[in-house]
Parts: C-alpha cells; structure tokens; sequence
C-alpha cells in the first residue's frame, strides 16, 4: 500500500485515505447507477430534468 511504504504517516493519515477511498467509490456506484436509470431518456429530457430542479434550488 502506498501510504504504508512511504512510512512516517501522522496518526489518522490511514483512516482518512480509505474515507475518501470509500467517498469516492460511492460517487462512482451512484454515477453507474444514475447512467443506468437514465440511458432511455433523451437529452432534451435530462436537460429539462436539470432545469426544472435548478429552478427549484433556486426558489429555496
């Protein structure tokens, strides 16, 4: 493992590197998935799906 084999790591350094390892896992499993539910609709679709919740953000 990379941070093992640089040694002299801080207390926590571990913890941290697999957080945002997992962090970043996730957002590729929700991205994967988000393609997968989406891959039938049209662009025009998913724009409109984008704006239609931008307009609700910005109404909050």
């Amino acid at each position: 493992m990379f941070l093992a084999s640089q040694g002299g790591g801080r207390k926590g350094d571990l913890s941290r590197f697999i957080e945002e390892a997992v962090r970043a896992h996730i957002l590729e499993l929700s991205a994967e998935q988000a393609k997968t539910a989406n891959a039938n609709l049209s662009e025009a679709e998913i724009a409109g799906a984008i704006d239609e919740a931008l307009d609700w953000t910005n109404k909050r």
